[in-house]
C-alpha cells in the first residue's frame, strides 16, 4: 500500500489557473489545517480554495524566506498526517502531490532518497532555516513538477519530515524541514501535538550520531549503549531520560572522561533493564504491526529437517545421521537410479501434506490478525501460512525465483491470492507496488513444494547451479524492503550449510539496517550459538517460539 495516505493530501487552486499540493495536519470540529508553501499560496493569488472549497490563509512565512503556509478550510473529514520524525540521510522517501495532466491535475506518489541536511540563512530571519536535498529515484513517468511544491515528505513508515518545496530538475529537488512549523507559527504544538516530541527526537539523534564516532573508545559498552538509546527513542514522550542523554552529551563534549562515562553507562542501563524481560513485546509488536519487520520462517515451524531427510533416505537406503545435510541426501538420493527427482519432489508433497493436516501455528493465526501488509522470507517448503491468510481473506503474493529459465522476463514466477498468476522480470517487479496495493509478500527463496521441480533447491546440484544466491536471487523490489527493516528468525535454524547460507544471502540485503537481527532458537548447539553470535544477532536460547508468540499475544 502507498506509504502517504491518499487522501491527505489536497489540491490548492484558485482564479488564474494555478495551483499546488498541500496535506492535512490537524482537523477540530469546525476546521481542516492544511500545510502548504507559502510561494503557493503567493502565486495562486484571490480565490484561494482547498479541494474547491474556499480558504483562508492562518500564518504564512514568504517565497524568498520560510517558504512555508498553514490554511484553514471547512472541515474535510479527512485523515490527517500527524505523525513526525527527524529526516536521516541516504533513506528512502515519498511524496505525494500533484502535477499537470492535459486540461487537468494528476496526483501521484513519487520515491526517492533523502540527501543532505542543509541550513539556510534569509535576511531579516533571526533562526536558520533548515532544509533537505532531495533525489527522486522513480520510474520514467515520476518526476517532479512544479505542482509538487507544498506536497509532504515522509519516511517508509509515513511520518512527515519535510515539506517539498523548489526542484532543480525532475529529479532533484529541496524540502523544508517539518520543525520549520514551530518558527512560522509559535502555537502550532496545539494543532499538531506530534511536533512536541521533535526537539527530543532530534537531540537524541545527534547524541547518537557523536557517539557512533566515537565507538572505539566505547567499545565495550557500545551494544549496549545503543540498545538503551533505542529504547528511549521508543519512549520519547512517555518517559524522561534527561539525566541519561546529558551525560551522553557531556561525554561528547569532552567533560566527562572515558572510563567515567563507561562506568555510569553501566550502571544506569542495568539499573532501567527488567531483571527478567528478554525483549521488549511492546515494542516489538509495535514494530510487527507497522510492518517495520521481516520475518525469515524456517522448517522448524512445520516439518522436521532430520524426519524429512530420513524419509528421503528410506527412498534408496541411505543411511543418514545429523552429519548430512538434507541436500546431500536429496543429491544422493537424484543420483540414484531407484529415485530421481520426480520421486524425491513426491515424497517433499506428501510430507508437506502430512505436516499441514497436524499443525496449524499460532505464529500463522497471529499474522493473520494483522492489519498491515508484511513481508516473509519463507525457507521451508509448506504453504500453510498462505493456506490460513487465504482463509482470512487477506491478501497475498508467493514469489519464486526460477533458476532454470534464460528468459528475464520469466525470472520471478508470482502467484496472487486474487489475480491470475503471472511472471516478470527484476525491473518489472518494482513498479508493481505489491505491498504499497496492500498485498503481503511471502517469498520462497528456495521454493516450495508442489511448484515446478525446477524452482525448487532441494539437492546440492541445485544450490550450486544457483551460485547468484545471496544476491541476484534477491528482486531489488525485496531487496529496498529489506534494507531497512528489522529482521526476525523463526523456526530457522543454521545447523546446515544451506541454512547458514540462507540466513547470510537476507543479511547481506540489509545493508542499511542498524537494528541486529532477532533469532529465537532454543537449545541451539555450539555452532548455531557462534553463528548468530557472529552475525551478530540478538539470540535467545531459553524461549521456545511458543512461548515467544505467546508472549507477543500478550503484548497485542
Amino acid at each position: 500500500m502507498p506509504v502517504i495516505a491518499n487522501d491527505t493530501v489536497v489540491l490548492l487552486s484558485g482564479n488564474n489557473g494555478n495551483f499546488g499540493s498541500g496535506f492535512i495536519i490537524a482537523e477540530n470540529e469546525q476546521l481542516s489545517y492544511v500545510v502548504s508553501c507559502a510561494h503557493v499560496v503567493e502565486d495562486i493569488g484571490e480565490g484561494l480554495r482547498v479541494d474547491g472549497l474556499p480558504a483562508e490563509i492562518e500564518k504564512i512565512g514568504s517565497a524568498d524566506g520560510l517558504d512555508l503556509a498553514i490554511l484553514k478550510v471547512a472541515k474535510l473529514n479527512r485523515p490527517c498526517l500527524n505523525r513526525f520524525a527527524l529526516g536521516i540521510t541516504k533513506t528512502d522517501i515519498a511524496t505525494l502531490g500533484y502535477s499537470s495532466f492535459e486540461k487537468g491535475q494528476a496526483k501521484r506518489e513519487l520515491d526517492g532518497k533523502l540527501g543532505k541536511t542543509i541550513q539556510l540563512t534569509v535576511e531579516n530571519q533571526r533562526h536558520e532555516l533548515a532544509a533537505f536535498d532531495v533525489s527522486i529515484q522513480d520510474d520514467d513517468f515520476s518526476k517532479l513538477a512544479g505542482g509538487y511544491s507544498g506536497s509532504p515528505l515522509c519516511n517508509q513508515a509515513g511520518e512527515v519530515i519535510g515539506v517539498a518545496s523548489h526542484r532543480r530538475n525532475g529529479e532533484q529537488g529541496h524540502a523544508f524541514c517539518i520543525s520549520n512549523l514551530k518558527i512560522l507559527y509559535a502555537e502550532i504544538e496545539q494543532l499538531a501535538p506530534g511536533l512536541k516530541n521533535w526537539a527530543e527526537k532530534s537531540r537524541l539523534a545527534n547524541i547518537i550520531d557523536g557517539l557512533q564516532a566515537r565507538q572505539n573508545e566505547i567499545s565495550v559498552i557500545y551494544e549496549a549503549l545503543f540498545k538503551h538509546l533505542k529504547q528511549i527513542e521508543n519512549e520519547i514522550g512517555k518517559s524522561n531520560n534527561d539525566d541519561f542523554l546529558s551525560i551522553c552529551e557531556n561525554f561528547l563534549k569532552n567533560t566527562i572522561p572515558t572510563n567515567i562515562f563507561i562506568t555510569c553507562c553501566q550502571s544506569l542501563i542495568a539499573s532501567a533493564t527488567p531483571p527478567d524481560e528478554h525483549f521488549n513485546y511492546q515494542r516489538l509488536v509495535e514494530d510487527l504491526r507497522n510492518g517495520k519487520i521481516a520475518l525469515c520462517l524456517g522448517f522448524e515451524l512445520q516439518l522436521s529437517i532430520s524426519n524429512l531427510s530420513q524419509q528421503i533416505a528410506g527412498l534408496t537406503g541411505f543411511r543418514v545421521d545429523r552429519r548430512h545435510a538434507l541436500s546431500e541426501v536429496c543429491e544422493y538420493a537424484e543420483l540414484h537410479e531407484d529415485c530421481r527427482r520426480h520421486r524425491l519432489q513426491t515424497t517433499l508433497e506428501q510430507a508437506v501434506r502430512t505436516a499441514n493436516a497436524q499443525n496449524n501455528h499460532a505464529l500463522y493465526q497471529l499474522l493473520g490478525n494483522l492489519d498491515q501488509p508484511f513481508l516473509v522470507i519463507a525457507t521451508g517448503f509448506d504453504c500453510q501460512l498462505t493456506d490460513h491468510l487465504r482463509s482470512c481473506g487477506k491478501r497475498f503474493v508467493k514469489i519464486i525465483t526460477d533458476p532454470s529459465t534464460q528468459k528475464e522476463h520469466e525470472r520471478y514466477q508470482l502467484h496472487f491470492s486474487d489475480l491470475p498468476d503471472q511472471t516478470c522480470s527484476d525491473e518489472q517487479l518494482s513498479p508493481m507496488r505489491l505491498m504499497e496495493k496492500g498485498y503481503s509478500i511471502i517469498y520462497y527463496p528456495r521454493g516450495y513444494a508442489q511448484q515446478d521441480q525446477a524452482t525448487l533447491l532441494l539437492s546440492e546440484r541445485d544450490y550450486f547451479n544457483a551460485g547468484d544466491l545471496l544476491n541476484k536471487r534477491y528482486p531489488a523490489y525485496l531487496h529496498n524492503k529489506l534494507k531497512t527493516r528489522g529482521l526476525w528468525f523463526l523456526g530457522h535454524h543454521p545447523d546446515s550449510w544451506e541454512n547458514r547460507l540462507l540466513a547470510l544471502g537476507l543479511q547481506h540485503q540489509r545493508s542499511l539496517s542498524r537494528e541486529k537481527p532477532l533469532a529465537i532458537q532454543p537449545q541451539a548447539d555450539s555452532f548455531s550459538k557462534l553463528f548468530w553470535q557472529d552475525m551478530p544477532c540478538q539470540h535467545d536460547d531459553n524461549l521456545s517460539l511458543d512461548e515467544f508468540v505467546r508472549l507477543l499475544e500478550n503484548a497485542m
